[in-house]
């Protein structure tokens, strides 16, 4: 219930936007929220209509830009209306973000499992299957440097948020963000 003189929420009254990312090979795909932003982010390049995304997002997308961060990868930064958050489903090789009043979350919260002793030293292990390629991202708002690990997988993802003594790995809806507090941090996909 609203007040005399108080506007409206842009998004109050809509149910659900969706947002499609067609492509025309098998791509994994990451979606999570940064600085006020909705960040979705590719392991392939392709360049994104943003016309049709703010015409899908109407009433909930407020803004949207697609930022360069390198040949081999796509980055989608949106904001939202207050409370809106991801809900990813596939069609194909068309990843479709539905974006609606919920909490951000994955379906699948992914286990994270220290390893003190490994072959490659000390580490953190998330067994997933498909993993893409690692994305090294620069935040354009806050400078920093963090890692992004699209998945193919749908629906896996971070919850909750895992702080350790050298890196931050916040919630994710979709794959797997590292923020290195240490420049000794390092974030790998392999097959095995």
């Amino acid at each position: 219930v609203r007040g005399a003189g108080e506007e409206a929420d842009p998004g109050e009254g809509i149910a659900v936007v969706s947002l499609g990312f067609s492509w025309d090979l098998p791509t994994a795909a990451a979606v999570f929220r940064r600085a006020g932003y909705l960040w979705v982010v590719f392991d392939r390049f392709q360049e994104v209509d943003l016309g049709l995304l703010r015409r899908s997002g109407a009433g909930v997308v407020r803004s949207v830009e697609q930022v360069r961060i390198g040949p081999n990868s796509t980055l989608i930064r949106m904001t939202t209306a207050p409370g809106y958050n991801p809900s990813l489903r596939r069609d194909g090789l068309l990843w479709v973000v539905d974006v609606m009043r919920r909490p951000l979350r994955p379906e699948r919260p992914i286990r994270i499992q220290a390893q003190e002793e490994s072959p490659v030293g000390a580490r953190l292990l998330l067994p997933l299957v498909e993993g893409g390629r690692v994305v090294p991202v620069r935040d354009p708002e806050l400078g920093d440097q963090f890692f992004v690990l699209p998945l193919i997988q749908l629906g896996h993802g971070v919850y909750p948020e895992r702080t350790f003594p050298e890196l931050i790995m916040p919630v994710t809806a979709q794959g797997i963000v590292v923020v290195p507090l240490s420049d000794r941090i390092q974030m790998r996909s392999s097959r095995s």
